[in-house]
């Protein structure tokens, strides 16, 4: 009964999937994350390290703040500057 189990987890087949996938996996979250660091390189400060899959509005979709709040407090923090990323 356990023979095919092992079978499974020996078979090539499932190996190059999960390689894959982890392949895939990476190439996603560098993509969506390639973004997070082009406006404190173009000199525009930042206000907070955004974090993945939601940036900055993480709160936002955790239903800890509304979208107001969260430009009040990304104002509040970095007033002083014409544009704040």
């Amino acid at each position: 009964m356990l023979g095919w189990i092992v079978a499974a987890v020996a078979s090539p087949a499932l190996w190059t999937a999960v390689g894959f996938l982890a392949m895939a996996a990476f190439v996603f979250y560098w993509y969506m994350t390639a973004d997070y660091r082009r406006w404190e390189a173009s000199g525009i400060p930042v206000v907070e390290e955004p974090s993945f899959p939601f940036g900055n509005m993480g709160d936002l979709f955790a239903g800890k703040a509304s979208q107001k709040d969260i430009a009040r407090r990304l104002y509040e923090k970095m007033g002083g500057h014409k544009y704040v990323s």
